[in-house]
């Protein structure tokens, strides 16, 4: 386990494919920090944000997107973080997590109650999930998303779970996740996620080719922490684990 950063308030990381400079979404500074590959601090991206919160690189079209919560959207900027549109004005409330899939935006709009899809360009696809409830299909609050083939993977905080869904049904319920906030999936399908409350980070595994009914195994793997897990992320060190001060990588 190695610590990398030590400062207050981060939410979200991901590792840039190209650089391998880690991003890092800092509620207190209302700024996505840009890190070498070991973790220093090299600059800021500044776009009048108001609590950023999950990011997203589209590889193809070498965009990163942010979520900004309280401004109630989606930003996108280039490869050399320059401000390019905002998407999701007046469809999102209060949005935390995000996914990429293929030409989809996946947004874990929190306070609809609700995952969010829109085309790149912000163009409103659907939305995932029966509104705010405890029961199955239904979400409260959810926080995070991660995409495996044509499956999506909500992490609930309000209800403390983890569901997936498939053709925007769910296929999949699991509960105890305790103010569940984020969810990451390695490419062999295991699936990550940060159970807050409980100050740990639990995991399961997805079988599944496309057109087949998805198999899934779940396991006794908890990584217990000092600090509660704001969020999880994969990259090619591992499982990346973020809380309020530091980011750390862990063994998969």
């Amino acid at each position: 386990m190695a610590s990398v950063l030590t400062e207050q308030e981060y939410r979200f990381a991901l590792r840039l494919p190209h650089s391998g400079w880690l991003l890092v979404s800092s509620q207190h500074s209302h700024s996505v920090l840009v890190c070498q590959p070991e973790g220093r601090v090299i600059s800021e991206i500044k776009e009048n944000f108001n609590q950023p919160q999950g990011l997203a690189y589209h590889e193809e079209d070498k965009e990163l997107y942010v979520v900004d919560r309280f401004n109630h959207c989606v930003k996108v900027f280039d490869d050399q973080f320059d401000f390019v549109r905002t998407i999701g004005v007046g469809q999102l409330n209060q949005p935390v997590g995000i996914a990429l899939d293929k030409d989809q935006v996946c947004v874990a709009d929190n306070e609809n109650h609700r995952v969010a899809i829109l085309s790149k360009d912000g163009t409103w696809s659907r939305f995932v999930g029966l509104g705010f409830g405890p029961t199955r299909g239904h979400l409260f609050c959810p926080c995070g998303v991660a995409v495996y083939k044509d499956l999506l993977i909500v992490a609930e905080w309000g209800n403390g779970r983890i569901q997936v869904f498939r053709n925007d049904q769910s296929i999949l319920s699991l509960e105890g996740a305790g103010h569940a906030h984020s969810v990451t999936v390695s490419p062999e399908g295991f699936v990550y996620y940060a159970m807050y409350s409980n100050k740990c980070v639990g995991r399961f595994r997805i079988e599944y080719d496309v057109g087949d009914v998805p198999r899934f195994i779940l396991e006794s793997f908890l990584l217990e922490l000092k600090e509660p897990p704001v969020s999880v992320f994969w990259d090619d060190k591992g499982l990346g684990v973020v809380t309020a001060r530091r980011v750390e990588f862990h063994e998969p």
